[in-house]
């Protein structure tokens, strides 16, 4: 699962990419070569090698509310908890950061999900 941030004209936006796999987590930012900002509602940047992406935001964009997604996703979180991957305070899930130049397409680019 991929957790892509793109940057245009200072602003980022958010998009979740292969959402049904859950055996990775990144946070890939792509864009404009500035240093990178927080996503408000989405994902917030803790440094230049980890990002923290909001729990609700992330079952809502990966359709985790449904019954049939519910328990992978949950064990997901219960394996990154495990880790200490996630923050005890918000419920926010941690990611390790790729970065792109801003003229590199993405891996296996597809549409969000």
């Amino acid at each position: 699962m991929r957790v892509v941030i793109r940057y245009d004209g200072g602003r980022g936006r958010a998009e979740l990419h292969e959402a049904d796999d859950l055996t990775s987590f990144s946070i890939e930012l792509a864009g404009e070569p500035f240093a990178p900002r927080d996503v408000p509602g989405a994902v917030r940047l803790d440094g230049p090698e980890r990002g923290w992406v909001d729990r609700a935001w992330l079952v809502r964009a990966g359709g985790f509310d449904a019954p049939d997604r519910r328990d992978a996703f949950s064990a997901m979180v219960a394996f990154a908890d495990r880790h200490g991957w996630v923050d005890g305070a918000t419920g926010a899930i941690a990611g390790h950061i790729v970065r792109r130049r801003p003229d590199a397409p993405l891996n296996n680019e597809r549409s969000p999900q």
